[in-house]
């Protein structure tokens, strides 16, 4: 049976009586002072074997726990000493969304501990489909981490006569996301050209960019154009990269010019009069060669 903390002065008796006025049926107990010490006394009724349990307590560590019977008698020491080095161990690598699990362990370096309990932002954290924690509470798991799983997670320890605390900074890497292309969509001559790239990602995200499927020496998140001419309209591609998930997403913005033709466009059409004109020319040749 635990028993609460208990001082050698007059509150010992209130304690001692409001945890034992709730005590099973069959349970005879008295309080006494005996030698400075704050003493309970329970005996069982009716006893299997006559049997006698006592609690006296000193100081606020000391506790002296004993229980006597006609055949024997045996002593126990409970020491509750002040918790001290509270510390949250376990997070060695890297997390990854949809890959990693967090596992952390709470210990501390002395002192005995009663309770443990795990906060995440300031909210008590409970067991779920993905959330699992040891029997002690010294140990949590997250099975695959999530993204909104980030944050600052804390343990408190606690025993009757103290209370410490742990706080570790969890960061969890994912990205990039919703990558896209603010900017203008219509080429006007000589004037400048601004395309800006963001994507969602921890850490940030790389930048690359492709216009009209050809790699640029543009390594930023934007896109800058200093006097625009109609070559410059076409297929301009963000590629956003992250370095530790080792993903890639990307955003097509289309720039055309004031006539409504990209330069992809403006360049096929040249193709196709080209075709057509040495098509015509070729007719023209023929007939002249028969005549």
């Amino acid at each position: 049976m635990q028993l609460p903390f208990c001082s050698a002065h007059a509150s010992c008796f209130k304690v001692l009586h409001e945890f034992f006025s709730s005590a099973a049926a069959g349970l005879h107990y008295s309080l006494r002072s005996v030698e400075g010490y704050c003493e309970l006394s329970v005996q069982q009724i009716p006893p299997p074997v006559p049997r006698q349990y006592y609690l006296r307590a000193h100081s606020e560590e000391h506790f002296f726990c004993f229980q006597s019977h006609e055949l024997t008698l045996s002593f126990s020491l409970l020491r509750a000493e002040k918790i001290s080095g509270a510390a949250i161990s376990g997070l060695t690598a890297e997390l990854i969304a949809g890959n990693s699990s967090l596992n952390l362990s709470c210990q501390a370096s002395a002192g005995s501990i009663s309770n443990r309990l795990w906060l995440k932002d300031g909210q008590l954290l409970s067991p779920s489909n993905r959330v699992t924690f040891t029997a002690d509470n010294s140990s949590m798991d997250i099975k695959k981490v999530e993204k909104d799983d980030a944050g600052q997670y804390k343990c408190s320890l606690s025993n009757p006569i103290s209370t410490a605390t742990a706080e570790r900074n969890v960061v969890v890497n994912y990205g990039p996301e919703s990558v896209t292309v603010q900017g203008e969509k219509t080429v006007k001559i000589n004037t400048k050209v601004v395309l800006e790239c963001s994507a969602s990602s921890v850490p940030p995200a790389g930048f690359m960019w492709t216009f009209n499927e050809t790699l640029t020496n543009v390594k930023t998140n934007t896109f800058i154009i200093e006097k625009a001419n109609y070559n410059d309209s076409g297929d301009y591609t963000c590629v956003a990269s992250n370095a530790v998930t080792g993903l890639k997403s990307t955003s097509v913005h289309t720039l055309v010019s004031n006539g409504g033709l990209s330069g992809g466009a403006v360049a096929a059409i040249v193709i196709v009069l080209l075709l057509v004109f040495a098509g015509v020319g070729a007719g023209i040749f023929t007939m002249k060669k028969k005549k």
